[in-house]
């Protein structure tokens, strides 16, 4: 915490590519208090409260290089921590919420490219726990994340067709329900890789189906062709 009955005074200097104006420890040049700091060698602008000769408390720092961004909230000796707001001024990517060790942790609102809209938890900087997403004006998906992919159990839903059921790194995985608010069909089952995979129960007009579905990737086909390349070669050896 900021020790308000410390002696400080105002003080300026411009030392080694460091421009600073504000408080400072009494017969020192270390910042504590309020202070503006600007580090020339990186592009950076920080106003705000200092402890000690770093940033900490509330503050605002602007970066105009690498790709350049405004944060505003809370700093923890010269990290992003606790509340604030970023943007990202090229991209127009902007975060408000729970910061620790400069990256998102905790409960957020990441507005991202192409109108994408993401409401939920973060863990080190990826979407991770439960949250929800809006793809643009029609797909939303609520449920839970890891390291930025849907994972684990959620509801997608895109028009009128809805996928309610498991996920893992993104893909549809696990039994699911999957239906249409249109047509009234209705699927009951699992699936693989975003296909669907072995038996299910399938609802139409009021009639249940039970279909068999079979997901085959390149590695089984490669190996089937290899199977009956060597079929063939063993029986023209044996003629």
């Amino acid at each position: 915490m900021l020790n308000f009955g410390k002696a400080r005074e105002w003080s300026y200097f411009d030392v080694e590519g460091l421009i600073y104006e504000g408080e400072v420890m009494a017969g020192t040049r270390i910042p504590y208090g309020r202070g503006m700091l600007v580090n020339k060698d990186f592009g950076i602008i920080y106003e705000g409260w200092f402890q000690r000769g770093v940033k900490h408390g509330y503050g605002r720092e602007l970066r105009v290089d690498a790709g350049g961004y405004i944060y505003e909230g809370d700093f923890g000796y010269n990290e992003f921590e606790g509340y604030g707001k970023a943007l990202w001024e090229q991209t127009g990517v902007r975060h408000e919420g729970n910061y620790s060790g400069n990256r998102r942790n905790g409960y957020g609102i990441f507005y991202m490219q192409g109108g994408n809209t993401y409401k939920g938890n973060f863990v080190n900087g990826f979407r991770e726990g439960y949250g929800e997403q809006q793809f643009g004006p029609l797909v939303n998906y609520k449920g839970n994340f890891y390291q930025d992919q849907m994972h684990g159990y959620g509801l997608l839903s895109s028009h009128d067709l809805f996928y309610d059921g498991e996920f893992n790194m993104g893909k549809k995985h696990g039994f699911a329900k999957v239906w249409s608010v249109k047509s009234g069909n209705v699927f009951r089952g699992k699936f693989k890789e975003d296909q669907k995979h072995g038996f299910g129960l399938y609802k139409s007009d009021e009639d249940y189906y039970l279909v068999r579905n079979h997901v085959y990737n390149y590695r089984y086909y490669l190996k089937m062709m290899r199977c009956m390349l060597a079929y063939t070669f063993k029986r023209k050896a044996i003629s």
